[in-house]
Parts: C-alpha cells; structure tokens; sequence
C-alpha cells in the first residue's frame, strides 16, 4: 500500500489519472506462479503446474529449453499457453495419474518434434497456435494407439499414427500457422485422415 500526504488538489487529479491509465496488469504467467505460492491451486491447476515443470525441466522433455515459466518470451511455450492447451486434454482423461499422465504426453510430443524436426520447423513448437493444435489433437492420436498398439504409448506408435501428417504437412503450414489453433487443428486432423481399407 501506498499513502500520499499532503498532496495538492492538483497533484492528487494527476496522480489518479496517472494511476489509472498508465497501469498494467501483472503477466498470467506472473499471476499462475504466485497462486501456487499462495495455495490457492485447484486440483487441476496443480496438476497442470506440475506437468508445466516436469516438461520444462526433465532432461528428455521435448520441450527442455522451449518454456518459459513466469513470463512471456519470443521462442519459448509461455505457462499460460501450455496450460491452455493441456486443460482439454487433462477433462477427456479419467482421473489423470501424473506420472503417466506424463510420460505419455511426452512421448506424443516427441513424435510430434519429430516431424516438426524433419521439416526443418522444430521452433514452430513454441508458436502457440502450432502447440495448441497439435495438443488438441492429442486425443484422437492417443484413441488409435490405444486401439491398434494395445496401449502402448511410445513415441514409435505415436509416430506410426502421425505419420499421413510427415507427408502431407509443409514447412510453410507450419512456419505459418495462422492465428486460429481451432482452424489448424482441422488442417490437421483433416491430413491425419485415411481411406478405409476392407
């Protein structure tokens, strides 16, 4: 808090004008950091926080040195971004484990870096729009694993499945996604399709 005495009725005009026009508010990124420390966490904040780190910092995470923490920054998947993106796929999920929550997840993004990788477009990872889409697409992938590979969510199965995408996406889709990650996720889920064989 602060108090100012004294002040003329001039200054005090300015000072509310001041106040109230030049402010900002503090980074949702800023804002996630101190909740935690506040302990005012949902369930599900908590969860998301905790798969935000463990992205961000374990050495075999696709992501590690693609995230920023507590603020935005070109190049880098801000928390508020990440979070946006793994809230619907935590709501599809049926009393998420983390730890598997996780591992799984990782290995779906590092199917997904490779293709980015074979396009020469890893950074498009960090485009919001591009992790958006892909995370929304997260369920389908995952559906057809579970079906076809009994489970077993590695990277290869993952990639297996993502594979009509390796072919048909371009380097320019990626490099320039749009604004929309609803309109790229049906680019998306469009080039994942595949003729039925019977």
């Amino acid at each position: 808090v602060v108090i100012f005495d004294k002040l003329s009725r001039t200054d005090e005009a300015r000072l509310f004008i001041d106040i109230n026009t030049k402010q900002r508010p503090v980074p949702n990124e800023l804002l996630l950091d101190i909740k935690k420390l506040a302990s005012y966490d949902t369930e599900l904040e908590e969860t998301l926080g905790e798969l935000f780190n463990r992205l961000a910092t374990d050495e075999n995470s696709p992501l590690l040195g693609l995230m920023s923490p507590s603020k935005k920054a070109t190049g880098k998947l801000s928390r508020v971004t990440v979070n946006g993106a793994l809230k619907p796929v935590l709501a599809k999920l049926d009393d998420p484990d983390i730890e598997r929550t996780y591992d799984v997840i990782s290995e779906y993004l590092h199917a997904v870096t490779s293709i980015l990788k074979s396009k020469k477009q890893l950074k498009a990872i960090t485009s919001p729009t591009v992790f958006r889409a892909f995370l929304a697409l997260f369920p389908e992938v995952a559906t057809r694993v579970k079906d076809r590979y009994n489970g077993e969510f590695t990277k290869r199965n993952f990639s297996r499945e993502l594979q009509p995408l390796s072919d048909r996406l371009t380097a320019g889709q990626l490099s320039k996604p749009g604004d929309s990650y609803r309109v790229f996720y049906s680019t998306l889920s469009r080039h994942l399709e595949r003729k039925l064989s019977l």
